[in-house]
This record gives C-alpha cells, structure tokens and sequence, in this order.
C-alpha cells in the first residue's frame, strides 16, 4: 500500500470534475438529488470496504476482492450507462421528467462525480481502517513472539 495508489483515483476524480462540473445548482430538487447521489454512493462504497480483505505479504499490504465486489462495481457502471443511455434515446420525456420536478439538467455531472467520489473515499478510508487493524495486529503478534 503506498500513496500513489490513493491519489491517482482521487486526482482522476478532480480532474472530471474540474472538466464536467461548472456549477452545482442547488435549487428546486437539485439539492435532494444531490445528496441522494451522495447516499447511495456512501452505501456503495461501504459495501466495496465490506468485500474486501487485506492480507500482508512480505513487508506490504494489499487487498483481495471477489466476485460481490466485482458486481457491485458491475451495477454501479451499468446503472450510470443505462441512465445515459435512457437520456439520449428518450430526450423529450426525460425533459419533461426534470421540468416537472424542478430538476436543472447541469446536476447529472456533479451528481454522477460526487457519487463516485464519496463511493472511493469511503473505499479507500475503509481500506486504510483496515489495513491499520491488520498492522496493529501484526505489532501486537511481534510483541508477544
């Protein structure tokens, strides 16, 4: 585990965001579907940590994941390409979906990259919890050898 493996995914993120996002309207329910974003991106990102193992070998730490985190990572894309997908072959109904609802259409972006941002620190946090653990028990193992 070493640091660029946390600020290239984290750097990749800023640098869609600086492109895609230009301001984030908060009017309406904007600001619902905001943080709804940001909840189910939470509660992605905690169920990648909840599938992944760390396991040290030698003097490094690196993580397992399987098939559910596989998956997850499955739905996640496919759901965002889908609704895409949705949008540009039914425009007008789509139109009609955000005017009834008050809903601006410059919130997809930010709401798609604060989805994905909050799903990876949630992910890296939850790594970086557990590879904490793993070290202190590792410590504690020495200590009693």
């Amino acid at each position: 585990m070493n640091l660029i493996r946390f600020i290239i995914p984290i750097g990749a993120i800023f640098l869609f965001g600086k492109k895609y996002i230009h301001s984030i309207p908060t009017d309406g329910a904007n600001l619902t579907i905001l943080l709804l974003t940001i909840v189910i991106g939470a509660l992605m990102g905690i169920l990648l940590v909840s599938f992944t193992s760390v396991v040290k070998e030698e003097d490094d730490f690196y993580t397992i994941a399987g098939i559910p985190y596989a998956i997850i990572l499955i739905i996640s894309i496919g759901s965002r390409s889908a609704f895409s997908y949705y949008v540009q072959h039914n425009q007008v109904s789509f139109g009609q979906f955000l005017m009834k609802h008050q809903i601006d259409s410059t919130i997809i972006a930010p709401a798609f990259i604060t989805m994905v941002f909050t799903m990876l620190l949630i992910r890296m946090a939850g790594i970086l919890i557990k590879v904490n653990r793993l070290r202190k028990k590792n410590q504690l193992a020495e200590k009693t050898d």
